[in-house]
C-alpha cells in the first residue's frame, strides 16, 4: 500500500508538470503568433510603404516640424502664428493640445533623423507600447497569460484599431496612458502608491487629446454613480480619479492657456 501511495504521488507530480508545460507551450505559441501578426500586418507594411496616410497625420507632422525649430512653447506659438492671418483667433489649428507634437519634436531632435523617418520609427516602437499596456490592462478582467494574449489579438482584429493604430495622431498617442490609468483604478486590491501614475496619465491626456479627456471624465462619473447605486458603497479609486481629473484639468489649462479654445469648442 505504501508503494502504491508513493506511485500515486509521483504520477500526480508528473501530471502537474505536464499540465504546466502544456500551458507554457500554449503561451509561447500564442506569443509567437501575436508577434508574427504584428510584424507581418503592421511593421513590415509600414517600413515598406514608408509614409503616413491621411491629412490628420500630416497636419500633426507640420506642427511637430515647427516645434522642432522652436526653443520653447512661447517661441513655437510666435513662429506658427506667422502662418495665419489672425494669430489671436482660438479657431487656429495650433491651439490644439500639443502633447504629441512635443514628444515627436523631442524624438526628432535627439535622434537627428529627418522628421518623417523619426516619427515613423516612433510610431512603430509605440505600437509595441500600446499592445503591452493593453496586455496589462486586460489583467483587470482576465487571469491567465493565454487569455491576455488572446485579448490583444482580439484588439488587433477590430477595424477601428487596425485602420488607425499606426497613425501619427493624438487619439493613438494617448492609448497607453488611458489603459494604464483604467488598470490602476479598476484593479483590486487598490494600489494607492500607483496613483501618481494616474496623475501623470491624466496630465498627458489633457495636453494631448481633448476628445479622450471628455470621454474619460464622462466615463469616470458614470462608472462612479453606477458603482454606488449597484453595490451600495463608494468606489474611492473612481472618486479620487474624478477629483484628480478636474484638478489636473484646471491646472493644465492655467499653465497652457492656448489650448483652452479647443476645450471650449468641444
Amino acid at each position: 500500500m505504501q508503494v502504491r501511495s508513493w506511485l500515486d504521488k509521483i504520477l500526480n507530480v508528473v501530471d502537474a508538470f505536464r499540465m504546466k508545460n502544456a500551458g507554457s507551450r500554449c503561451f509561447v505559441l500564442l506569443s509567437v503568433f501575436l508577434l508574427a501578426v504584428i510584424l507581418i500586418s503592421f511593421v513590415v507594411p509600414a517600413i515598406m510603404f514608408g509614409r503616413f496616410l491621411g491629412t490628420d497625420d500630416y497636419t500633426h507632422l507640420f506642427h511637430t516640424k515647427v516645434m522642432i525649430s522652436s526653443n520653447g512653447m512661447g517661441d513655437f506659438y510666435n513662429k506658427i502664428g506667422d502662418y495665419v492671418s489672425n494669430p489671436t483667433s482660438g479657431d487656429n489649428d495650433y491651439n490644439y493640445p500639443f502633447g504629441l507634437w512635443l514628444l515627436g519634436s523631442t524624438i526628432a531632435k535627439i535622434t537627428g533623423m529627418p522628421l518623417t523617418s523619426a516619427e515613423l520609427l516612433f510610431v512603430i516602437l509605440f505600437l509595441f507600447i500600446i499592445f503591452g499596456s493593453f496586455y496589462i490592462y486586460s489583467g483587470t478582467f482576465l487571469e491567465s497569460k493565454e487569455q491576455k494574449i488572446l485579448a490583444v489579438l482580439f484588439l488587433l482584429s477590430m477595424p477601428s484599431t487596425t485602420l488607425q493604430i499606426l497613425s501619427y495622431r493624438p487619439s493613438v498617442f494617448i492609448l497607453p496612458f488611458l489603459y494604464i490609468l483604467l488598470y490602476i483604478m479598476l484593479k483590486e486590491p487598490v494600489q494607492w502608491k500607483l496613483f501618481p501614475i494616474i496623475w501623470l496619465s491624466l496630465f498627458v491626456i489633457t495636453i494631448s487629446h481633448t476628445g479622450t479627456f471628455i470621454f474619460l471624465i464622462s466615463f469616470l462619473i458614470l462608472f462612479f454613480l453606477l458603482y454606488s447605486l449597484l453595490w451600495g458603497t463608494l468606489s474611492y479609486p473612481a472618486y479620487f480619479t474624478v477629483l484628480s481629473s478636474f484638478i489636473i484639468y484646471v491646472l493644465s489649462l492655467k499653465w497652457f492657456p492656448n489650448i483652452i479654445s479647443q476645450y471650449v469648442s468641444k
